[in-house]
């Protein structure tokens, strides 16, 4: 067995030979006529626990697995952009694909008994499926025009009566943090759109974060806030403090939350290089006793630090606290030491750094602009622009290898990271202002079709409106 991508499942005891995906597997499945079955997991996650433990013990998938398809599992915090092309919409993720790599069925859980009836419908008949193409090409609208789309579907999605946000007007959940439209909603700063926001704020709160334990629970998926998943992982904690600072002019108290927030935070995820862990193990009883996660997640991952000392900065200057602004800026130089020649990792975990995506990049030049590190920013933004701009004007997610197996060697441009990083061109100014403009106007398209998923880049665009070139 390869372990190119299996990452922390690599020691995974499971009957099932579990492969890596890379180039000789795929020629592996070609040559023997199979179709591929890819898992892509993490190891915070009590659902992708579940779904491996549940493979492990499931005979009859087993036997329909050896007669007709190669398993492949991937640690999807050491290879993002694997998810990023191949999610089935959350976590674990689950695609039926091709030899050569196109997803020909995508979800994220099979009821109990359902694998060995779909994948010998898949095995039997994948005529009957469509491999995945290229998005159909709209006529891009204007970025305002864009802005002003998504923020009438935030207001549509928001329930008074839960105090929460419905992924579409009509449904009755789920309901989740949303801190992107949040953030909308005060970056408008209409009354109306400010209760919203300080509503949903207060839910969070109050559903949400642990009274007796601490810290931000992952969300909830019925319309009273119940059901609530329990992960608790740094970039939650970061876009609360974050969303929460950004409140505080509107209402003092979210001040306050902020830095509680921020202290259980430093408490629970402070490692002695400076840097932050990426979460707590789950607590839910999903989690097999035995499986070998730690009760801390060490891992080092370059986006959600970065995220939080952005975060940090925002607090202390709100609150002009010298010693959290230091801190912030020990935070940014923790990190920039893991970059090596303009190369930002994802993830480094036991001194291995594993290859990073625009989300990683993004989010810590921005910290580092934040921090005061002007240079070390536009050193950061020009590296992307020459390693990741499409020809549309938008940027990838990772560099293009044509050699690369599957959908990793198609573009994909996230939205929300295109937003960012649009900002922080903006931010910059001088020819950096026009290069956000465009990649802003490159992404509209998509961010039209986003709804309230789109918010970030409704806040990009209502931040850089407001810059000029200067």
């Amino acid at each position: 067995m390869v372990s190119g991508t299996l990452g922390v499942f690599a020691e995974l005891d499971s009957p099932i030979a579990w492969r890596s995906f890379e180039t000789p597997t795929l020629e592996r499945a070609e040559a023997d006529g199979r179709l591929l079955f890819l898992v892509i997991g993490v190891s915070w996650c009590p659902y992708s626990q579940r779904l491996l433990r549940r493979l492990a013990h499931d005979v009859e998938t087993q036997a329909v697995l050896h007669e007709s398809y190669l398993p492949i599992l991937v640690d999807g915090d050491d290879h993002p952009a694997i998810h990023t092309r191949y999610s089935g919409g959350g976590w674990p993720s689950i695609a039926i694909c091709t030899s050569d790599g196109l997803p020909i069925w995508r979800g994220t859980q099979v009821d109990p008994g359902g694998f060995p009836r779909l994948l010998r419908t898949l095995a039997d008949r994948p005529a009957l499926a469509t491999p995945a193409t290229s998005p159909i090409e709209l006529d891009a609208p204007s970025p305002d025009a864009a802005a002003n789309q998504i923020l009438r579907a935030v207001r549509d999605a928001y329930d008074p009566a839960s105090r929460g946000f419905a992924l579409e007007p009509e449904a009755a959940g789920p309901r989740f943090p949303h801190f992107d439209a949040i953030e909308l909603l005060l970056e408008i700063g209409t009354d109306g759109d400010t209760t919203m926001a300080l509503d949903a704020l207060r839910q969070i709160m109050d559903r949400l974060w642990h009274r007796a334990d601490g810290g931000l629970r992952r969300y909830a998926t019925a319309p009273n806030w119940s059901d609530v998943h329990g992960e608790k992982l740094l970039v939650d904690q970061a876009s609360l403090i974050a969303t929460l600072a950004a409140a505080r002019v509107q209402d003092p108290e979210c001040g306050e939350l902020a830095s509680a927030v921020l202290e259980w935070t430093i408490e629970q995820f402070r490692q002695t290089d400076g840097a932050f862990a990426a979460g707590l193990r789950p607590a839910q009883v999903e989690v097999p006793p035995a499986w070998p996660v730690p009760a801390l997640d060490t891992s080092i991952l370059i986006d959600w630090n970065a995220r939080l000392a952005s975060a940090l900065l925002l607090l202390a200057e709100a609150t002009a606290d010298r010693e959290q602004h230091d801190r912030a800026v020990e935070l940014v130089r923790s990190l920039l030491a893991h970059v090596a020649d303009g190369h930002v990792p994802h993830r480094v975990r036991g001194g291995v750094a594993r290859a990073g995506t625009l989300a990683d990049l993004t989010y810590l030049a921005v910290a580092a602009f934040d921090a005061g590190m002007g240079e070390v920013s536009r050193g950061l933004v020009d590296r992307a622009l020459a390693d990741r701009r499409l020809p549309d004007g938008s940027l990838s997610d990772i560099p293009l290898d044509d050699t690369a197996p599957g959908l990793l060697r198609r573009p994909i441009a996230p939205l929300r990271e295109n937003a960012v990083f649009a900002e922080l061109c903006a931010r910059l100014g001088g020819g950096y202002w026009e290069t956000g403009r465009e990649i802003l106007e490159a992404v509209s398209g998509s961010a039209i079709r986003g709804g309230i998923m789109a918010s970030r880049y409704a806040v990009a665009q209502l931040r850089t409106a407001g810059l000029d070139s200067d």
